[in-house]
This record gives structure tokens, C-alpha cells and sequence, in this order.
């Protein structure tokens, strides 16, 4: 699916799954898990969640039988994914706590801080700040384990999201002026990172500020990669 041609990628693993179920090995049970999600995202990707959400649910099962951790930790983080795109963030909730859990037992700071970040935006969707408050501690302590700039960076971006959505302005500000005054960001970090600079200029009544920092997030390309934050930037300089 890297290429971007999801029917073809459905394809595949169709042709996979019908080639291995049926059989009852271990290494069997882990081919058809895999297949089974890749499946899964790619019919997530062309919009057919509901059979998504049943390949999922088949490749859980698969891979539940052969204890292949590493396996199940990725159809969680995909299937959390899914639910998230959705804006299904109670659903997506369950999925991220196990792939994080997979991830730390298997020792892969990175794909745990990932998912970390991604159930502290979900918290934050569905308003659940004492849990953010949580992952707030949770993200800082993985970050000093990850050497990835751009993944510190986004999680450093999102404990600024949950200090502000806590009341610690000071704290958001003083976060925000490190990622910005900081390496090069990418716009998919460096878009909500300006997004928040608006909210804070809001909050300090610095409407001028926080034109120019929602304007500056806007001539950026991250609209497809969060499309939902991307449209708030346009209210916040609507408001400004």
C-alpha cells in the first residue's frame, strides 16, 4: 500500500488470506493475521470501514492464537488509526491502550511514544483531562528514550496542547516558543505547533498575533494529514 494503490493492496492480500485459510499452524495463524490487516488497511483507506473493522476483528483473533505481540500491537495501532480518522475516539481509545502496552513489553520506545501521542489526542478530543494529565508524565519520559527530532518534536507538541487545554499557559507558551525557535520542523509538526501560538494569542487577547500564526500555519501542507485541525486554524483567524 506505500504506493498509494489501496485496491490493489486489497487484492493481494485477498488472494493471501484465500491461499492460507483453512490451515492450522502457528506460522500459518501469524501469515493469515498479517494478511488480514493489510487488508483491513487498505479497505480503511478506500472508505469501507465496516468490512475493515471485520478484518480487524479476524486478524486479532488470528493472531491472539499464536501470541505474535509485535503483530497485534500494529492491528491495534491501525485499527486505533481507523477509528480516529473517524472521529470515533471512545473506540479508538481501547486500541491505542493495548498497542501501547504491546510496544513498551516488546521495548520499541518509538512506535510506543507514537501511539502515546496519538491516545493523548484522543483524551484531549473527548475532553478527559485527568487521562491527558496522565500522558502528559507518560510522553515526556519517552521522548528522553527517543533520538527521532521529529517525533520529540510532535510529542513535545502535543504535552503543549494538554498544558494549555489544563490552563498551564505559561507552560504551553514557554513549549511552543522551543519548537518554533528550535530545529526545522516538518509542516505536519510545525502546522499545529502555529495553531496553538493562535490559541494562546487568543487566550492573552493578542488578536493580531494570532492572525499571523494562523496564517503562517495555513500556507503550510498538512491539511490532508489532520484535517480537522487544519479547518480550526481558518475559525481561529475567522475569529481573530
Amino acid at each position: 500500500n506505500r504506493g498509494g494503490d489501496y485496491a490493489a493492496g486489497e487484492r493481494i492480500a485477498t488472494q493471501a488470506i484465500d491461499s492460507i485459510d483453512g490451515a492450522e499452524t502457528a506460522s500459518v495463524g501469524d501469515a493469515l493475521g498479517s494478511a488480514l490487516m493489510v487488508r483491513a488497511v487498505s479497505r480503511s483507506a478506500e472508505g469501507a470501514y465496516d468490512k475493515a473493522t471485520d478484518d480487524f476483528a479476524a486478524a486479532r483473533a488470528a493472531l491472539t492464537t499464536t501470541g505474535n505481540v509485535r503483530t497485534l500491537a500494529l492491528v491495534d495501532s491501525n485499527f486505533a488509526l481507523m477509528q480516529m480518522e473517524r472521529d470515533r475516539f471512545h473506540d479508538a481509545v481501547d486500541g491505542l491502550a493495548r498497542s501501547v502496552d504491546y510496544f513498551h513489553r516488546l521495548g520499541a520506545p518509538i512506535r510506543e511514544l507514537l501511539d502515546r501521542n496519538k491516545l493523548a489526542a484522543c483524551h484531549l478530543a473527548l475532553l478527559d483531562y485527568a487521562a491527558a494529565a496522565a500522558d502528559d508524565a507518560d510522553l515526556a519520559d519517552l521522548a528522553m528514550r527517543v533520538e527521532d527530532p521529529e517525533v520529540r518534536s510532535d510529542a513535545r507538541r502535543r504535552r503543549a496542547e494538554i498544558a494549555f487545554a489544563l490552563g498551564r499557559t505559561v507552560d504551553a507558551e514557554s513549549m511552543v516558543r522551543e519548537l518554533l525557535a528550535g530545529p526545522e520542523l516538518s509542516d505536519v509538526v510545525r502546522g499545529p505547533v502555529l495553531l496553538l501560538d493562535a490559541k494562546l494569542a487568543m487566550a492573552r487577547g493578542d488578536a493580531a498575533g494570532a492572525a499571523t500564526s494562523a496564517r503562517s500555519a495555513l500556507a503550510l501542507k498538512w491539511d490532508e494529514d489532520d484535517p480537522r485541525a487544519y479547518a480550526t486554524t481558518w475559525l481561529v483567524l475567522a475569529r481573530a
